[in-house]
């Protein structure tokens, strides 16, 4: 197990324009992801969702995982716009 510290984005733009990540914010919120989640963005998902991070009627496939969590960083987009990240603890 690692953990994980969700840091929120404040997003400017629209899905017209884009989106512009314009500050990031160090919250409180610290998640424990085993080895084996992280070689799958399903189980990530499904992980988040029972933490009640992820809230009921969102489907999986509005989310999109990005980043390298060997490289101790997960992006989170929602509907293709830009929500925060998590990064491995140290």
């Amino acid at each position: 197990m690692s953990k994980w510290r969700w840091y929120e984005y404040d997003v400017w733009g629209n899905k017209k324009e884009g989106y512009d990540v314009n500050n990031v914010y160090r919250t409180a919120e610290i998640f424990d992801l085993s080895e084996e989640s992280l070689n799958s963005d399903k189980k990530i998902i499904d992980y988040l969702r029972k933490e009640k991070f992820i809230k009921k009627g969102v489907l999986g496939k509005q989310i999109t995982l990005g980043g390298d969590p060997y490289e101790n960083l997960i992006t989170l987009d929602y509907k293709g716009k830009p929500v925060g990240e998590f990064r491995r603890e140290r």
